[in-house]
């Protein structure tokens, strides 16, 4: 009889591919840095592609940037890592990471920005499921 591993997807959110910009800093450094790649996001956090790993429980910050141009700033933890090939010279880290801490007004703006954009995704310019 074989067995079948399920994974389970510990996510209480869904996540977008989307192309916004994101900066991090890992406190008490002054430097944002900028990622590889955002390579999705969602209400609860967000993965990354970066160059050097980062350890896991490590505190950042997050800048991102919501069109038109607004910045929101959270607090997130480093909640696992992995190395990836990205090529045969390019070697980097996919890192996942959990929001913790946005103030409620940031929140609020981000939370509407990902709505509208769930809606593009799944409904025609007429209201009807895609």
């Amino acid at each position: 009889m074989n067995k079948v591993k399920s994974f389970t997807d510990r996510r209480r959110a869904d996540r977008l591919s989307l192309g916004i910009n994101v900066l991090y800093r890992i406190p008490p450094s002054p430097q944002w840095l900028s990622p590889l790649k955002l390579e999705d996001i969602g209400g609860n956090g967000l993965k990354l592609r970066v160059k050097k790993r980062i350890k896991k429980g490590e505190e950042l910050e997050l800048k991102l940037e919501i069109p038109p141009q607004e910045f929101i700033y959270v607090k997130g933890e480093v909640i696992w890592n992995k190395w990836v090939e990205v090529s045969s010279k390019e070697l980097a880290y996919r890192v996942g990471i959990r929001f913790y801490k946005m103030k409620y007004t940031e929140r609020k703006k981000f939370v509407s920005y990902l709505a509208g954009k769930i809606l593009d995704k799944y409904l025609t310019k007429k209201g009807k499921i895609k």
